[in-house]
């Protein structure tokens, strides 16, 4: 394996060198941070600005420091503590979130960076943005950019264009984005279609300059394994359910018009109901006896029996509150990553200790960053419509360290007849969407697992 690794690293400083722009789109888990850091060592960066989603700006900063030779300064904090410190700050890579750029934008161009690195770049997916307009706005004349991600198609193919303008000023797909859409698409209703051949172009301008490696191709980790463990609602769960969603379509009778916003609220207050719970205003206003809870219970008892670890991922706190009781009911000891729980603390106690068998956490708090290979089995107990977090989470089970398992299983406890079923539906074709897109495969074969 590490010898496949070594090759794979090589590889990478001989494709990029010299490379101004760089859209690094290798698989989660393949060494994205290192193989970054290689390019601005290569390079010869000496001040560089590091845009990163601000919930793991912790877990990259102690990457850095480990893999390279940089210094790091983190901006946080205050819009005044943040002028300071940029100000302060020696050469080296300055770690921030994407906000920093609309909020002290003119104090980041003046530092004349050397390179951007944008990371989990579908941040930028959106050019209309004003979190977009300013670090395009105050990072346009950095000389080295890149973007990094294994997911570069979250939601549509729309989603490439405002990345890679980004990345090279419109060089790859146009300045114009609806010069983009009239290239590749055309008008159907109040949707837009592919014109015929255009995935396939696309797909080959994308191969042209990117870097994109998969793990099976410089790896040796085991293979995925996918379930599912149906879940039938408790009596008062269904009953909860079928009152909102007949409301939903009374008023769809009724010839009411849905916001795109009204809907998602309404989607998300019934998968709510599936995990036993309903919030209003991020606060639990209502519990129903859970069918998911006890299913879980189940599934654990089965798991725990061949798993040194398991890994449980959640969607709302509620939920995760829910497990805890269960676990500890049930004499299950684990250890559950909160907002207020240190990341690096929870994942090495999960880690090391022999008796702690089960990892608890949200999709917002955990999907990325965290290294939790003792598991080798993850259970979703409930799930939004990201495939970006789906793909992080369960690299984080799937990655350097999980050779020793022969298998990594990944089950879904999801309702019957619900919205849940819908949940990992469009994930799954998402994430096809995007292999497809990235890797020039057919659908046919992504299906049949080739």
């Amino acid at each position: 394996m590490r010898t496949r690794a070594y090759q794979h690293q090589r590889e990478f400083i001989k494709w990029a060198r010299d490379r101004q722009f760089l859209p690094l789109l290798s698989e989660t888990g393949t060494g994205k941070t290192y193989m970054a850091l290689n390019w601005l060592e290569v390079n010869k960066a000496k001040r560089v600005l590091w845009l990163e989603d601000p919930v793991y700006i912790e877990g990259v900063t102690d990457d850095i420091e480990e893999l390279s030779g940089f210094k790091t300064t983190v901006l946080k904090g205050t819009r005044e503590r943040r002028l300071r410190d940029l100000q302060q700050a020696p050469d080296g890579i300055i770690v921030t979130n994407y906000e920093t750029c609309r909020t002290i934008g003119p104090a980041l161009r003046s530092q004349h960076f050397d390179a951007v690195v944008a990371d989990e770049s579908t941040i930028l997916k959106n050019s209309r943005t004003a979190r977009y307009k300013a670090a395009y706005k105050y990072l346009h004349d950095v000389p080295l950019r890149c973007i990094m991600t294994g997911t570069l198609v979250t939601n549509s193919l729309f989603d490439i264009w405002a990345q890679y303008l980004f990345l090279d000023h419109g060089r790859t797909f146009g300045r114009s984005f609806v010069k983009f859409r009239e290239r590749f698409f055309y008008p159907a209703g109040f949707d837009w279609q592919l014109k015929a051949g255009a995935e396939e172009r696309i797909q080959t301008i994308i191969s042209m300059g990117a870097y994109r490696k998969l793990k099976k191709d410089c790896l040796d980790l085991p293979p995925k394994l996918y379930k599912r463990f149906p879940v039938k609602q408790t009596v008062r769960q269904q009953r909860a359910y079928d009152q909102l969603w007949n409301d939903m379509e009374l008023e769809l009778d009724n010839g009411e018009w849905f916001e795109t916003k009204y809907v998602l609220a309404q989607l998300a207050k019934l998968l709510q109901i599936t995990s036993g719970g309903l919030l209003q205003d991020g606060k639990l206003v209502q519990t129903y006896p859970s069918g998911k809870i006890t299913a879980l219970r189940l599934l654990l008892g089965r798991l725990l029996e061949h798993h040194q670890g398991v890994v449980i991922w959640v969607r709302y706190h509620f939920e995760l509150e829910q497990i805890i009781k269960m676990c500890r009911k049930a004499g299950i000891q684990g250890v559950a990553l909160t907002a207020n729980e240190d990341a690096a603390e929870s994942v090495r106690i999960f880690q090391r200790e022999k008796n702690c068998r089960v990892f608890i956490t949200t999709l917002s708090r955990g999907a990325r960053a965290l290294t939790l290979t003792k598991a080798s089995a993850a259970v979703y107990y409930s799930r939004d419509f990201s495939v970006e977090r789906r793909i992080q989470s369960e690299d984080r089970t799937h990655r350097i360290g999980s050779e020793k398992h022969s298998v990594i299983e990944y089950w879904d406890l999801v309702c019957k007849g619900t919205v849940d079923e819908r949940t990992v539906r469009d994930v799954a074709e998402k994430r096809l969407l995007g292999r497809k897109l990235i890797d020039r495969k057919s659908i046919r074969k992504i299906v049949a697992g080739h």
